[in-house]
């Protein structure tokens, strides 16, 4: 086992300990001498500097808020995603100190989780949109790693709303959110919109995200549960996460794209035309290859 894996067991069991109550640190630290020299400070170390525990003025170790989340609700996340992401902290700044990072940034996420189920799915996709571009650009690991709980959460929600797109002409009935004033009500853009940008994904010179943006973008409309958005229908055409029926879909969107701005004829529209076409060569060396062998569509024009 190496000294990650040591880690993240350390961790697991950590939280295990403090879940059932708080524990003074040489108390907790007593539980771990069996373990190898470092990896109860490199636990305890990962678990603070991401804000999962608090430890006062006696020494005295507990789950904060955000803590009791993880462990009550990891949503798919586990103590190894606490030890990845405490290394990648270390890496990039070995010397940082755990005081530096802005805590009531990380409250305020956990607030917001605890507020998820009431608030319509437009306003939740918009939210994870803007989240996905902080977690790109932070530098502040208890930050991200918030973030990553925040997301998840959501994504948790979202496969428990789909549920409600059933085929025996239930929904869930829409609301009046309309988050940006975009013309939507209850999430339901105009279908010619559809879900690449009601997932915010948007090429060009003057709208356009940016490279690391749209991929992260195109990693979600794959590997994740969609915002149940639009009508069951069009939501059945996406198919299941990690589908070959998603990643078809998803090609099979882009493509058209493309080709419909090269019948412009426009020097304008260069940017986005080698955007498109640069994400759509990235999902095909990414997903396409050595998994999947339907036809890929291609952007020439005929």
């Amino acid at each position: 086992m190496g000294h990650a894996e040591e880690v993240a067991v350390a961790v697991s069991q950590m939280l295990s300990h403090l879940s059932e109550k708080p524990l003074t640190k040489s108390t907790l630290g007593a539980r771990f001498s069996g373990h190898k020299r470092g990896v109860f400070d490199c636990a305890i170390g990962a678990l603070r500097i991401l804000s999962l525990i608090e430890i006062d003025t006696d020494k005295l170790v507990s789950l904060s808020p955000l803590g009791r989340y993880f462990v009550d609700n990891p949503n798919g996340l586990d103590a190894s995603d606490v030890v990845s992401e405490f290394l990648q902290h270390r890496k990039a700044d070995p010397e940082t100190n755990a005081q530096e990072y802005a805590y009531p940034t990380v409250d305020s996420l956990y607030r917001q989780i605890g507020k998820i189920a009431g608030r319509g799915t437009a306003s939740l996709q918009t939210s994870r949109n803007n989240a996905n571009r902080l977690r790109l650009k932070t530098a502040k690991s208890d930050l991200r790693f918030g973030i990553t709980m925040f997301i998840a959460a959501i994504d948790r929600e979202f496969e428990r709303r789909m549920h409600d797109l059933s085929s025996d002409g239930r929904f869930r009935w829409p609301d009046t959110d309309a988050p940006g004033g975009d013309g939507s009500v209850g999430g339901v853009q105009f279908m010619d919109e559809g879900m690449l940008l009601r997932m915010d994904y948007r090429v060009g010179v003057r709208n356009g995200a940016s490279t690391p943006v749209r991929r992260q973008i195109l990693r979600q409309l794959f590997e994740d549960t969609l915002p149940p958005v639009f009508p069951p229908d069009y939501m059945r055409k996406w198919g299941d996460k990690g589908s070959v029926q998603r990643l078809r879909t998803l090609a099979y969107t882009i493509a058209p794209l493309t080709k419909n701005l090269k019948r412009k004829h426009d020097s304008h529209m260069d940017v986005a035309i080698g955007e498109y076409e640069s994400d759509l060569q990235w999902l095909y060396e990414t997903y396409y290859v050595g998994r999947f062998r339907f036809d890929w569509p291609s952007t020439r024009l005929d």
